[in-house]
């Protein structure tokens, strides 16, 4: 096998492997369990920076494309829009779950702020005032008196 052979057959490797590496990522997204996401980076990032050095050395000369044998360019293209299409949905996956937890995020922070609102407080009429916005007013707090002595 020449070095034409070797680069493309090296990339199709790669890829599939990325591919595996993102279909376990997937996974672990649709079954709700993001937590285990960050025992996959290391791999893909190992991975990536191959796939990357390897695509960086065929652009640098692409008449390694030329030279390889058609069906090796022809698995290399198949490969190649496989990965792109698992790259996408995972994207989407991604978005889709990050979009989630600023919801969770939001709501939480909503009701803390409607829980720690200033309170509005009686006059000495019995009226009730808003509290002005440049007050600085602690949350109301039950009291109890004991009366005995």
């Amino acid at each position: 096998m020449s070095q034409n052979g070797n680069l493309i057959s090296l990339l199709i490797a790669l890829s599939e492997k990325l591919i595996d590496v993102l279909r376990t990522e997937s996974d672990l997204l649709e079954s709700r369990r993001p937590s285990e996401l960050k025992d996959l980076t290391v791999e893909k990032t190992k991975l990536t920076n191959a796939y990357n050095a390897q695509l960086f050395a065929l652009q640098r000369d692409p008449s390694l494309v030329k030279q390889a044998e058609p069906r090796q360019v022809a698995l290399l293209k198949q490969v190649t829009n496989h990965l792109n299409d698992i790259m996408e949905a995972n994207v989407r996956k991604l978005e889709a779950m990050k979009t989630v937890a600023e919801g969770v995020i939001m709501a939480v922070a909503e009701e803390v702020t409607r829980e720690n609102r200033a309170v509005d407080h009686y006059t000495d009429k019995g009226m009730v005032q808003p509290v002005a916005k440049n007050w600085a007013v602690a949350k109301p707090t039950s009291l109890a008196f004991d009366r005995s002595v």
